[in-house]
């Protein structure tokens, strides 16, 4: 990490591989070919406030309005409107949402792990969050589903995985597609600073 740091890589860099380093041991302890994972153990370096851009009210309006029309648009109003984090949104199914009732649970996270995607479920039940969906929220789940409505139309090659943010095939967004769209969608909206997770 101290290496990392020296060579000029900012701490939320760090951050970002030491996160995708442990999750890679955390599935080799499942297998039973490591007996922990020491990456865990080792406490992660602090981003500076100078490093973090959290985007206003009036920041979030005019990058969703530059989103208009992009296949990621309603995965961004749904985080922008839910507080849910990156991985849990791209996890999310239409099974863990109740629009009756306005509920959704946040019970996975999708990472790609040693090449594939893959959707990692909680360890404990205690880990599975239910938030309350606000209308934009379920405007944004609303705009999900019409999207794929389209999509299954124009492809016979179209599945049903049951992720709610997909491809044009209905697979699950790729986390650093999804990423790649943003920065593309953040440069068309004037902005250079803030990731995805900014907009919370």
């Amino acid at each position: 990490k101290q290496r990392q740091l020296v060579d000029g890589l900012s701490p939320d860099y760090v951050q970002k591989i030491r996160r995708q380093l442990a999750q890679v041991l955390d599935l080799a302890v499942e297998r039973g070919e490591l007996r922990r994972n020491v990456v865990r153990s080792v406490p992660p370096p602090r981003a500076t406030a100078s490093e973090t851009h959290w985007f206003t009210s009036e920041e979030v309006a005019t990058l969703l309005y530059a989103a208009e029309s992009d296949r990621i648009e309603p995965m961004l109003m749904f985080i922008a409107h839910s507080g849910v984090r990156k991985g849990g949104a791209l996890a999310l199914r239409w099974q863990d949402v109740d629009e009756k009732q306005r509920k959704a649970s946040i019970s996975g996270t999708l990472a790609r792990i040693e090449g594939k995607l893959t959707r990692q479920d909680p360890k404990t039940n205690s880990s599975i969050r239910g938030i309350d969906l606000t209308d934009k929220a379920k405007d944004a789940l609303a705009q999900a589903r019409a999207i794929q409505a389209h999509d299954e139309a124009a492809s016979s090659a179209w599945r049903n995985l049951g992720y709610i943010f997909t491809t044009a095939s209905g697979e699950p967004i790729d986390p650093r597609n999804a990423l790649r769209s943003f920065t593309r969608i953040r440069s068309s909206a004037g902005f250079s600073n803030g990731d995805i997770h900014s907009l919370r």
